[in-house]
């Protein structure tokens, strides 16, 4: 099983500011969007909901989902950048 590091996830709608996406194990959640053809950094849009909705649908636990935290981002501004901080 591959070690978790520390590390920030963040979004922000393509101009204003960024914001933090709550999640308990950021190396997995990179893992995870890896695999879904979601490498971090990227832009995401109204065309990654339906596989971001598969995800979120599947994540076991009782932290906040960011999956769905995601697509209400997305919903809400249209298309933001994701990316992750060390």
């Amino acid at each position: 099983m591959e070690m978790d590091v520390s590390a920030n996830i963040y979004f922000e709608p393509i101009d204003p500011h960024p914001r933090a996406i709550g999640t308990f194990a950021p190396s997995s959640f990179q893992e995870a969007m890896r695999k879904a053809g979601f490498e971090l950094p990227c832009v995401l849009d109204a065309s990654a909901v339906p596989v971001l909705s598969g995800m979120a649908a599947t994540f076991g636990s009782n932290s906040p989902n960011p999956y769905e935290e995601i697509i209400e981002a997305i919903e809400t501004h249209g298309k933001i950048r994701l990316w992750a901080e060390y």
